[in-house]
């Protein structure tokens, strides 16, 4: 696969959300193995506050990751950020199979200044549901935030999708033809 180009006119310095999806070489299930996917998290997570990121969510799937990364400093670089972490996760993984780990590139979505980070943060935490890895989000092991609990991220998506769906409701009252993502199922 092609490295995904990046925007030239984004700048990717700065007090600025993203949302990063990076793709394991030849879809790799990298992160289907727990002792590495631990280290890939730890990694994660010492890029992030060594770049000045916070991580208000993100999930590790068998083969790629999404991670929303929110800069804390006008300094914050996502580039050097997702470099260093690339990097440092590739290294382990060198060490631990003797193989590559990652796709060059990855791709972004920058949230506008419109927008809300709560779509940002469903996709990511709704993504092992859709994939039928979990039957709720709060079951799949390797999804995080630095900035909140899964329960405070479920009760986000939750509440975003009820206002989405009042907001959608014909005059009939009838919901069901209601455009949406997945749904959050009810916790067990």
């Amino acid at each position: 696969m092609a490295r995904p180009p990046r925007n030239k006119n984004i700048n990717y310095i700065g007090r600025k959300t993203f949302m990063v999806t990076a793709m394991t070489i030849n879809r790799a299930n990298a992160f289907a193995n727990n002792s590495f996917a631990a280290k890939a998290v730890a990694q994660l997570l010492r890029q992030a506050e060594k770049h000045r990121f916070e991580i208000p969510a993100y999930t590790f799937m068998d083969d790629h990751v999404h991670v929303v990364a929110t800069g804390l400093s006008i300094t914050s670089d996502l580039e050097k950020f997702v470099a260093g972490w690339k990097q440092a996760t590739g290294f382990d993984w060198s060490t631990f199979s003797g193989g590559r780990l990652w796709q060059e590139g990855y791709w972004d979505r920058r949230l506008r200044a419109d927008g809300s980070i709560v779509d940002f943060i469903e996709y990511v935490i709704m993504n092992p549901v859709r994939a039928g890895m979990v039957d709720h989000p709060a079951k799949h092991p390797l999804t995080g935030s630095t900035v909140y609990t899964i329960d405070e991220m479920v009760a986000m998506v939750e509440r975003a999708q009820a206002q989405h769906i009042a907001m959608r409701i014909e005059p009939s009252g009838d919901a069901s033809s209601v455009p949406g993502g997945t749904k959050v199922p009810p916790s067990r």
